[in-house]
């Protein structure tokens, strides 16, 4: 087992599923992301910080950590931080899993195109 399986045994029973989903569909955006528990939440990498799972009472939410760099043509993503765009997922039942994977993969694409372009983040979560 990992830190990150530790952590979503350790969730509330109505949360675990949603965790657990949310992980493995971002586990499946890309072969090269990798996960860590990162400021006490799972945070997933690839080329640079990507997105991670927070758990709130009622439901988990999937944070985008370039969000406001996303085209957000999906209506999906909320929030007004900086930089960080946020998807609550109350039950793994109205999860949409394409709409998300949409997400996921332009998120990829950011943090290519940054790395590629020798952007650095100038940001903390």
């Amino acid at each position: 087992m990992n830190a990150v399986t530790d952590f979503i045994k350790a969730q509330p029973e109505e949360l675990k599923p949603i965790f657990e989903a949310l992980r493995k569909l971002i586990l499946n955006a890309s072969p090269d992301i990798m996960e860590e528990i990162k400021w006490y939440v799972p945070v997933f990498s690839y080329k640079g910080l990507l997105c991670y799972l927070n758990g709130k009472k009622t439901y988990v939410h999937l944070g985008i950590c370039k969000g406001t760099k996303l085209s957000n043509k999906q209506g999906i993503l909320e929030g007004d931080a900086k930089v960080v765009r946020l998807i609550p997922i109350n039950s793994v039942e109205e999860m949409n899993e394409e709409i998300i994977m949409e997400v996921l993969q332009e998120a990829l694409l950011i943090n290519e195109l940054s790395e590629s372009m020798g952007i650095k983040p100038s940001y903390r979560l």
